[in-house]
């Protein structure tokens, strides 16, 4: 397992927490995430051998949030 913190901006709220779990939640090999609004950080424990973090990313962004790399 690989935890890593995403830098998220665009987070205001709870509905933003909301929209970025439910993102990602079904991935499979996602095991954990934690979304912390006022740091606009997603925190994901993750293994890599079933998931890139590319796609989690890919979801973030889908759900309207930009990911800073």
């Amino acid at each position: 397992m690989a935890r890593t913190n995403i830098q998220v901006e665009g987070m205001s709220c709870e509905h933003c927490k909301k929209a970025i779990v439910d993102s990602v939640k079904d991935m499979e090999g996602l095991q954990e995430i934690e979304v912390f609004i006022d740091q606009g950080l997603v925190q994901v424990l993750y293994d890599p051998g079933s998931l890139d973090l590319k796609q989690v990313k890919d979801r973030i962004k889908e759900a309207g949030y930009r990911v800073l790399e």
